[in-house]
């Protein structure tokens, strides 16, 4: 395994399996919509990455970090590599 990361904007071109990794691994009434993640991204203190192995597409993470503020990360792996299985935490 081998795993990079790339951070994601609104030209990012992996998006559709971001948003669509999103909607499966939280409930509705847990989710953030890709837009709030996305409405951050030209701040210094937030940070949007995706993660790779190899080529594959394998997850996400959001961080916000500040004086005024906490740091708050959502991490999903995406199910080939978690043998079918989803996790994902809200801090």
């Amino acid at each position: 395994m081998r795993l990079t990361s790339q951070l994601i904007t609104e030209t990012f071109p992996d998006l559709d399996k971001v948003e669509r990794l999103n909607i499966e691994a939280f409930p509705e009434e847990e989710r953030i919509p890709l837009s709030e993640f996305l409405r951050y991204t030209d701040n210094d203190d937030a940070h949007f990455f995706a993660f790779y192995n190899e080529e594959e597409f394998v997850g996400f993470a959001f961080a916000i970090s500040n004086a005024k503020a906490f740091l708050r990360q959502f991490l999903c792996h995406y199910a080939s590599l978690a043998e079918s299985r989803l996790w994902s935490r809200n801090y």
